[in-house]
């Protein structure tokens, strides 16, 4: 397992941030060498469109095009819509990484905050 925590500056659109933020945790997966790898984020929004086999015209499409490129660099990278109420980790992640100025990365171990609550996570969402 790993998390990371990058700046996003000047962009108010949250499917515009959730697929940026999407790009830059398969490119972390990348660069860890991972070969399988789930995604998960709560904007149904990105994930209907990285899952359509459609060619998506929307204002991310740069970036959901660049992210189904990059699936043949895995043996299986899949993206799966999650409940709010069982995203708490990312919501401790978001608050931290507003603290620091450059990429923060946590490989193997996660801050203590960040794994309470990813204990409470999966104990409130059935992982399937």
């Amino acid at each position: 397992m790993a998390s990371c925590i990058y700046l996003v500056e000047n962009v108010r659109d949250p499917t515009m941030v959730e697929a940026w933020a999407c790009l830059q945790a398969v490119t972390f997966a990348e660069d860890l060498g991972f070969r399988e790898v789930r995604m998960e984020g709560a904007t149904l929004t990105v994930i209907r469109k990285l899952k359509a086999a459609s060619n998506d015209k929307s204002t991310v499409r740069n970036l959901t095009n660049e992210l189904k490129n990059r699936i043949s660099s895995f043996r299986r990278l899949t993206f799966q819509n999650v409940p709010r109420r069982a995203n708490k980790a990312t919501d401790v992640l978001v608050a931290k990484g507003r603290q620091y100025n450059t990429p923060i990365y946590w490989i193997e171990e996660d801050r203590v905050e960040v794994e309470i609550f990813i204990v409470e996570d999966k104990k409130g969402f059935r992982w399937g």
